[in-house]
């Protein structure tokens, strides 16, 4: 029940801890502080472990200094602690004693051979008649210190039930992603070409190829949203593959009703272009579709 490295109270006893506390009537408001240190990770890979165990002997003694005795005090997990506050007053004191925990790491830890700075990151979540497990707890925490990322400059977080919303929209984005590029799902994906006019000469001189992505549940998604999931689920090489396929449908389309000198601009994502099979991937696609490269262009997203 106690983690022997620092001699706090461990997960499992953290775990038991909650799943009492859930299951006990009370008047009073409870909440639960999760405690990250962001950079203790590099500082275990740069100088090694014991180097990091010092470290971590250091975080603990720094927070205990701010906190009464009456807060129960764990080591969740390698460099995240837990806090558990009860019967206090109202969001404003929890807050305070995150203000309290980030204040006292401005502070650097002695490394030995160097001072050291940790980040370190807070999360707030008051429990409600929601939190029925332990495990339910400890998700919704977790959940919320995830969403520090989304925000520069950011280090406490209070947890909001729209983040469950969110994970919930992810998850069924990537997985439409996912059946589009096996090939089980060929409704929800499809590009929209949008005519790049020449003013002059009044005519088409070419199409620009825009994704769009349809999601049971959710409707029209953004671009800039389902490609930002592809890009960090590793799913924007074939989802390109795909796309570009699909423009070379459109060239031949176009060809059929007699325009064989259109171009066709896609967009491509730098994931894509450090790939080594990239080039061998696009000849294969235009063979296999008859289309001649010079109706392609390729842009690189604005993004990058």
């Amino acid at each position: 029940y106690y983690d022997e490295l620092i001699g706090l109270p461990n997960g499992t006893y953290l775990e038991e801890y909650l799943e009492d506390l859930v299951v006990t009537p009370t008047k009073g408001r409870r909440a639960v502080l999760l405690v990250n240190c962001s950079n203790f990770k590099t500082l275990n890979m740069t100088f090694g472990y014991k180097y990091g165990d010092r470290i971590l002997q250091q975080v603990s003694e720094k927070i205990k200094t701010v906190l009464r005795e009456d807060k129960m005090f764990f080591r969740f997990n390698a460099d995240r602690f837990v806090i558990v506050v009860e019967e206090f007053k109202s969001r404003n004191e929890l807050l305070s004693l995150a203000n309290k925990l980030l204040a006292v790491f401005r502070q650097p830890v002695d490394g030995g051979s160097k001072d050291e700075y940790l980040e370190v990151q807070v999360a707030v979540l008051e429990l409600t008649g929601m939190h029925i497990s332990s495990d339910k707890v400890l998700k919704d925490v977790s959940l919320a210190l995830s969403h520090l990322k989304h925000y520069d400059n950011r280090q406490i977080i209070l947890y909001s039930d729209t983040m469950q919303d969110y994970i919930l929209r992810k998850e069924a984005i990537e997985e439409t992603l996912r059946q589009v590029i096996t090939g089980t799902d060929t409704t929800s994906f499809t590009l929209h070409f949008q005519p790049l006019w020449n003013v002059k000469l009044h005519e088409t001189m070419g199409f620009e190829a825009l994704a769009r992505l349809h999601v049971e549940g959710i409707g029209s998604v953004s671009p800039m949203e389902f490609i930002d999931l592809a890009e960090k689920n590793l799913l924007i090489y074939d989802l390109g593959k795909i796309i570009l396929a699909k423009a070379c449908d459109f060239v031949n389309l176009l060809k059929e009703e007699g325009y064989d000198d259109q171009l066709i601009a896609i967009n491509i994502s730098l994931i894509q272009l450090l790939r080594e099979d990239f080039t061998k991937d696009v000849h294969r696609i235009l063979l296999k579709k008859g289309v001649s490269g010079k109706n392609l262009e390729f842009e690189i997203t604005e993004s990058i």
